[in-house]
């Protein structure tokens, strides 16, 4: 089995029909679950029964902090203030591979300043309707 690694794979913002990326990721976190609906009926002889509901499909992450750099923190900081829906792209850019293309909202932004450390934030994005998952 081929290994892969993570640093591969990058955040990207679609800005205008361009893929910038967010710049200075150390790590990311594609997650996927489903809303487990109870179904459970006196037929179930004591034991719960449960069926998938709605999906849910969420993106963290964690970077550093670069305030000078356009796609960075304060893009992300007025993406949520705005409550804007954004475009993004996760990808390690490797023809034959597979990336995932979605829309999301910025749920989340946290900035750490430690000291005499560097400044890190760490993102996650709420994922409306379904992404895709295509080969490059």
């Amino acid at each position: 089995m081929a290994q892969q690694k993570g640093t591969e794979y990058l955040l990207k913002v679609n800005v205008s029909g361009t893929y910038q990326t967010i710049t200075h990721s150390t790590s990311h976190d594609w997650g996927a679950s489903s809303n487990m609906l109870d179904i459970t009926t006196k037929d179930s002889a004591g034991d719960k029964e449960v069926m998938p509901g709605l999906r849910e499909k969420t993106l963290s992450g964690e970077f550093q902090c670069d305030r000078d750099d356009t796609y960075n923190y304060d893009y992300l900081y007025a993406a949520h203030a705005a409550g804007t829906k954004l475009q993004f792209k996760l990808t390690d850019g490797v023809t034959g591979h597979k990336e995932w293309t979605f829309y999301a909202y910025v749920s989340s932004l946290s900035a750490a300043m430690p000291n005499e450390e560097v400044v890190t934030f760490s993102l996650e994005l709420g994922v409306t309707g379904a992404p895709t998952y295509t080969t490059i």
